[in-house]
């Protein structure tokens, strides 16, 4: 991934029904959802033409479903 400075990089979709949501945006944005291996699991990898732009994940029990942005920034532990 490029560094771009103040720039939104990622997004990630936690939700209580990740399968409906991913239905819902895929048909509505056009995007497609890919499988990712990620060692015994597998995290949906959200793509906006052949660029990975995001995923989604299970949201905590009592969290509502929401978006998180990620922003590129040259020292995240600094920022």
């Amino acid at each position: 991934m490029s560094y771009l400075h103040g720039k939104f990089v990622w997004f990630e979709h936690l939700s209580n029904d990740v399968s409906q949501a991913r239905n819902f945006y895929d048909s509505l944005l056009g995007w497609y959802t890919e499988g990712m291996p990620t060692g015994d699991q597998t995290y949906p990898m959200i793509h906006n033409g052949g660029q990975g732009i995001g995923g989604y994940g299970a949201a905590p029990a009592g969290v509502s479903a929401c978006w998180m942005s990620y922003l590129s920034v040259p020292d995240v532990d600094a920022s």
